[in-house]
């Protein structure tokens, strides 16, 4: 039986291996770092268009507040003159 030099055998086969799959590894973490930028920049995009739809939204609301109080206002004072014609009917 011929004698097997297992540290040979190691560095021809193993090693090369090992520095491939460090190879890949480094090339997979470049891109997960690449993707995880890519999402935090989305998610701030999102973030601000959300904030402004936010703003949007609020603004048309207060402008519908104050038509509505406008309307009540009128409401109620067409509610006094409509009072105010019946006492003097009476």
């Amino acid at each position: 039986m011929a004698a097997v030099d297992v540290k040979q055998l190691i560095r021809e086969l193993i090693v090369p291996e090992l520095r491939e799959i460090k190879a890949e590894v480094k090339v997979i973490q470049t891109e997960i770092k690449r993707l995880e930028e890519k999402i935090d920049l989305q998610g701030a995009r999102l973030d601000e268009k959300i904030d402004a739809q936010g703003a949007w939204l609020g603004d048309k609301i207060a402008k519908l507040d104050e038509k509505i109080d406008a309307l009540d206002e009128k409401v109620g004072i067409q509610d006094i003159k409509l009072d105010f014609r019946s006492a003097m009917k009476c």
